[in-house]
């Protein structure tokens, strides 16, 4: 039996499977401390037999939580499960209870909150986990203190020790178990903590930190990677670093560990293009580190709102890197991200945004809108300078009906002199439609990666016919079937395993 259970899953509206880091981070660390854990994935396929199964061999008199990571969850107003589905959220609180009523459940991953009110939840963990379960952990353990930690309104212990001060990040070498890996063949990687810029609308922990601060040091990086080669085979990984490419000593030293490696690196990344831009050197370098897609977080084409989000280098030398790359590096593909509703951008800007995407004159290999959202207090782990002080840049908050349920609590309803937040939803709607029916690569990188993990079922589900398909060409209900197998497989191969250490 395991002394900690953590559940995990992915959201369904695509057929892909990938791996929430953070689950994974805190059963390591644990692991290190002698507690035995259990990552299990995609825990919303498990059937109720499938269900009765896992939590014989994982839950017992011994075990002190079950975790929930809602990083790739879909979460709605504090549930955790979808509600159109078998299996229940209450349903499965019980199978766990009927095993050991003494289980405490917690919540974590990115969607937890200072506001949790969902009553099934004794814990909560804020930001980066690993200092927090270990701290949870002696708690239920030994009775000893719970530091940082209080009591919300709703009863719900939030444990908030977000930036993990006592882990030593850049020392620890991460290792995965079998158990953790099964028949996954893309896992995630943290080469680095945190960013060196301070964006305003940014709302990540550890920005601003100097340049080569929550860097892994070499051995260590490099004993990570070897250990998954040797062990898995491995070498294709999505990197979580909020911004990869955010200096260029960070670069060099990750190139020279990827270089020392017996295999070439297959990688995705968060990068900023007017860091290319403005360092062209970093560019051959990245496609050597292995970075075979990347997001770009473009988010506008307009001066002023560029200027006032982080972004405010001239937009004519941003197209001309794109170009750039296009030519000389069409091994990455390259995906940009825009906002609809900035300050200062009036609706033509957007949209004439909108058809340079869609006519092919912003040379991208994907791109994906999404209209503003202010988030409300307590609703999110952390906020931005934006989300705090909205009002000085020209919004107001307005009482018109949201017919965008899902964000009615989490979200503001706002207004400026040119959207109003309905209507920018709306419009992000329309131009998808638009795009599901024109050259348009839906599946950027970052998706056509973690569906690489079905290579084992379908030798065509590769990386790079997935990335050079376009999306009205796409047979979404054969993809839908191949996860299904990849899904019935992972727990055929899991449930092997822990009959094995039973």
């Amino acid at each position: 039996m395991y002394d900690a259970v953590f559940l995990t899953d992915h959201i369904d509206y695509l057929p892909t499977s990938m791996l929430p880091i953070g689950a994974f981070k805190c059963a390591h660390v644990l692991r290190t401390k002698g507690y035995k854990c259990l990552v299990v994935s995609n825990i919303t396929t498990f059937s109720n037999e499938q269900l009765d199964e896992l939590f014989f061999y994982s839950i017992g008199p011994n075990t002190k939580f079950v975790g929930f990571s809602t990083t790739f969850m879909w979460v709605e107003n504090d549930s955790l499960v979808h509600q159109d589905q078998e299996l229940s959220e209450n349903s499965l609180i019980d199978k766990i209870k009927k095993r050991n009523p003494d289980v405490k459940i917690v919540l974590g991953g990115t969607k937890s909150h200072l506001d949790i009110k969902n009553k099934n939840i004794d814990y909560a963990i804020i930001g980066y986990g690993e200092t927090s379960v270990v701290n949870l952990m002696n708690h239920l353990d030994n009775n000893s203190s719970l530091r940082n930690s209080f009591k919300n309104i709703h009863g719900v212990t939030i444990i908030n020790d977000k930036l993990a001060p006592a882990y030593d990040f850049t020392t620890d070498v991460m290792r995965w178990l079998p158990e953790d890996v099964v028949n996954y063949r893309v896992l995630p990687i943290e080469m680095a903590r945190g960013c060196i810029f301070k964006c305003k609308f940014c709302a990540h922990m550890l920005t601003g930190k100097k340049k080569l601060d929550y860097v892994k040091e070499y051995d260590v990086m490099r004993e990570e990677l070897m250990q998954v080669y040797n062990d898995f085979g491995i070498t294709n990984y999505m990197i979580t670093d909020d911004t990869f490419n955010d200096n260029v000593e960070k670069l060099e030293h990750i190139h020279n560990i990827t270089q020392s490696l017996p295999k070439q690196l297959k990688l995705w990344a968060y990068l900023r293009l007017d860091l290319i831009n403005a360092h062209p050197k970093t560019l051959p370098m990245l496609s050597e580190i292995g970075i075979r897609a990347c997001h770009f977080g473009i988010e506008t084409m307009h001066p002023d709102a560029a200027k006032v989000v982080g972004k405010g280098q001239d937009r004519e030398k941003l197209l001309d890197t794109l170009s750039y790359m296009e030519l000389h590096n069409p091994e990455i593909s390259k995906h940009g991200s825009f906002i609809v509703g900035l300050p200062y951008e009036p609706r033509e800007s957007s949209m004439d945004t909108a058809e340079k995407l869609l006519s092919g004159k912003i040379p991208l290999n994907s791109f994906s809108w999404q209209a503003l959202r202010i988030q409300k207090s307590n609703t999110f782990q952390n906020d931005s300078e934006f989300d705090r002080e909205w009002h000085k840049y020209g919004y107001k908050e307005v009482s018109y009906l949201n017919r965008t349920h899902m964000f009615d609590n989490v979200s503001l309803n706002w207004q400026n002199e040119h959207w109003i937040f309905q209507d920018a939803y709306d419009y992000v709607l329309t131009l998808y439609q638009r795009a599901q029916a024109s050259d348009y690569y839906f599946l950027e990188g970052l998706w056509s990666l973690g569906m690489h993990s079905f290579h084992n079922l379908n030798k065509d589900i590769t990386f790079n016919n997935l990335r050079q398909t376009l999306f009205k060409e796409l047979d979404m209900e054969f993809l839908r079937r191949v996860k299904d197998a990849f899904t019935k497989e992972y727990k055929h191969k899991l449930f092997k395993i822990l009959d094995r250490g039973f």
